[in-house]
């Protein structure tokens, strides 16, 4: 559903590696204001909000059969959210998909074996 006028998206700290310690997400808002400036906003997503979310979210699709699962990704450290079907644990959807996640490090990779041998 889009809301004219608001648009969003998620940032994913791609530089930062797994932590034991709280992990903020940050989900960026673009809106427009009375004229045509555009207002930035952040929100800062700690660890512990994100998993009462989804466990308040697991709760209500329990009738369903559907559960959600949070993982982060190994090796760009970006959260992954995984929709799965409680009678046969069956992946349904992953978002973002895992294979761009692994598209986008070895990009990354690739990336910093360039630039390695220039320098």
């Amino acid at each position: 559903m889009k809301i004219e006028g608001i648009q969003s998206g998620v940032s994913y700290p791609l530089s930062k590696g797994i932590g034991q310690g709280s992990r903020e997400i940050t989900k960026s808002f673009e809106m427009k204001g009375l004229g045509d400036e555009v207002i930035k906003k952040e929100r800062k997503y700690n660890e512990e909000q994100l998993n009462k979310a989804i466990e308040k979210a697991n709760k209500s699709f329990q009738p369903f059969d559907r559960k959600f699962e949070r993982t982060i990704h190994e090796k760009t450290g970006a959260v992954m959210v995984k929709v799965i079907d409680s009678s046969n644990d069956e992946v349904i959807r992953e978002l973002p998909p895992e294979k761009i996640l692994d598209m986008v490090a070895h990009m990354l990779e690739v990336a910093g074996i360039l630039l390695d041998k220039r320098g």
